[in-house]
């Protein structure tokens, strides 16, 4: 409590407004009248434009300058970021607290110490309810992309209040579902239609309140699971907490590449799962267990239709089923006539592997990022 005391308190001596602070805080709202909507936009301003450091070498003598200060340098530790943006939001006439975030994995309230300290979240009383800033990560939500982390506060008799926020994905496994079906032409180009679905992890509703924003998550996911091509258009059916739905038109960025007689259509790079939850796949030997953020599901169905005349000369190596306590992973790819269909399944079911269980992950995952498993090489047949 004391610990949680000296920094709000010193932070709380640098929020003055002035006027240099509320030009900038009207500045970032424009014309918006919804209280929600202008701590939205005044977050989102700070996220994209402002310096956040988050070195502790920045904040170890607890130390914050002026807000005005902050402002016009236009850079700031943890604790000078949260009192620039307390000042903004009470220069738009809003009552604001503080609460502390600390790392979740770290923490331990006998012992505090800096090196948990994820910087101080600015609480905004709006009639709708407390809307929750980090400066660097914009509006706070639980379940949300700043998650496992406590935030600290004092009572008013002078207890340590907390309150834990989820991440995404946290207590339900993040789901990457892309199906589809694409459309070869006799010339060697190849369309067709993608749906997309994502949970947790996958996406963040706090982050996609532009279409530009959603156009780049939606081009983000057809380049996991198609190498060369473009996104001609999408529209998005869902967005919600639970759930994103969207369906892309895509196109070949030109002929597929050929060789000689015949062309390449190039399946991603591998696993589609592996932006939001990285493996040490260049490692071959682990002492230790391999942590994850969540549970993980993907599902990737693509259907190819080649032209009349034409034949797979060779298709990606299909992956028999790979079981382990850690879930399982497996490609399937069929041939029937000038239909070629292809399926990866990745489940990891638990958010610690073994070190020995994750040699044998490491081999399938690897095995679905080779080039033997992402290419299909397409033609006419010697008979036509």
């Amino acid at each position: 409590a004391a610990w949680v005391t000296l920094i709000t308190e010193r932070v709380q001596q640098a929020v003055q407004p002035t006027e240099s602070i509320k030009v900038f805080a009207e500045a970032a709202v424009e014309d918006e009248a919804d209280p929600t909507e202008r701590v939205r936009k005044l977050a989102g301003k700070l996220r994209d434009s402002f310096n956040y450091l988050s070195s502790a070498k920045t904040y170890r003598a607890i130390e914050c300058r002026p807000a005005a200060d902050v402002l016009r340098s236009n850079y700031g530790n943890p604790l000078e970021s949260a009192a620039l943006c307390a000042a903004a939001l009470r220069a738009l006439g809003l009552e604001v607290s503080m609460e502390v975030a600390v790392d979740a994995k770290a923490w331990h309230e006998q012992v505090p110490t800096n090196s948990a300290l994820a910087g101080l979240v600015v609480v905004a009383d709006l009639p709708d309810g407390p809307v929750r800033v980090h400066p660097q990560h914009g509006v706070v939500t639980s379940p949300g992309s700043f998650g496992e982390h406590w935030l600290l506060a004092l009572t008013e008799s002078g207890a340590l209040r907390s309150t834990y926020l989820e991440a995404r994905g946290e207590k339900k496994p993040s789901e990457i579902h892309i199906t589809g079906k694409l459309k070869v032409d006799a010339e060697g180009k190849a369309a067709g239609e993608l749906r997309i679905r994502l949970t947790g992890a996958f996406y963040d509703p706090e982050k996609l309140q532009t279409a530009a924003k959603q156009e780049a998550l939606v081009k983000s996911m057809v380049g996991r699971v198609l190498s060369d091509f473009t996104v001609a258009d999408h529209s998005i059916a869902t967005l919600s907490d639970e759930v994103l739905r969207a369906t892309a038109n895509v196109a070949s960025t030109d002929t597929l590449k050929s060789y000689g007689a015949h062309h390449v259509l190039t399946f991603g790079t591998g696993p589609a799962f592996l932006n939001e939850f990285p493996l040490p796949l260049g490692r071959s030997y682990r002492k230790t267990a391999v942590p994850l953020d969540g549970e993980v599901r993907e599902n990737v169905d693509l259907t190819i239709e080649l032209p009349e005349g034409w034949t797979a000369a060779a298709v990606p190596a299909s992956l028999s089923p790979v079981r382990e306590s850690w879930g399982r992973v497996a490609q399937v790819v069929e041939v029937e006539g000038q239909t070629v269909r292809f399926r990866r399944t990745v489940h990891l079911t638990t958010d610690t592997i073994a070190p020995d269980g994750f040699a044998t992950l490491r081999e399938a995952i690897n095995t679905l990022r080779a080039a033997q498993s992402l290419h299909l090489v397409c033609g006419k047949s010697p008979s036509g």
